[in-house]
């Protein structure tokens, strides 16, 4: 064997295991980033429904006494998790006559939403917002009173 094909050999196998190697780790790339993208997302919809949940459940909104007319904040609460029936009517109604403005009121204008509240038996009482074609949601859930009873308020935030 001559000397310049064995050294052309070794070449072209180094290449070849060269190639090899560096598609292999973009592969593994490419998925760490898509798992790290995914998890990403996940932690601002989590945060994201929280956020929307507590402010619901927790606030009065503002000015204290909003209406469909006049809100600066939205908050459905008189006292911590006691909803009162009037802002929770009219939170309804501004998310089925203006979603849009209520999304941005609500500080997640590049996701969907949906609230619901239900009994202990599931029953669903009340619901509004976009319920479907999500691909990914996550719900936040809190025990409320409402009217002297005990519901659940649900908030799901999508996209």
């Amino acid at each position: 064997m001559k000397k310049t094909q064995f050294f052309s050999f070794e070449i072209v196998s180094a290449l070849l295991i060269f190639t090899a190697l560096f598609l292999f780790v973009l592969l593994i790339w490419s998925v760490k980033e898509s798992d790290y993208k995914k998890n990403l997302l996940l932690t601002s919809l989590e945060k994201s429904s929280m956020s929307v949940g507590e402010l619901l459940a927790t606030t009065p909104g503002s000015p204290n006494n909003w209406s469909t007319t006049y809100i600066e904040q939205l908050g459905l609460a008189d006292n911590y998790n006691t909803l009162n029936p009037i802002k929770l009517e009219n939170f309804f109604y501004l998310t089925q006559n203006n979603y849009s403005l209520v999304k941005e009121l609500l500080g997640i204008s590049s996701y969907d939403f949906f609230v619901q509240l239900e009994d202990f038996n599931n029953n669903v009482l009340r619901k509004s917002g976009n319920f479907s074609g999500y691909s990914q949601v996550v719900i936040w859930q809190e025990n409320v009173l409402l009217n002297n009873s005990v519901f659940r308020l649900k908030v799901g935030v999508t996209i």
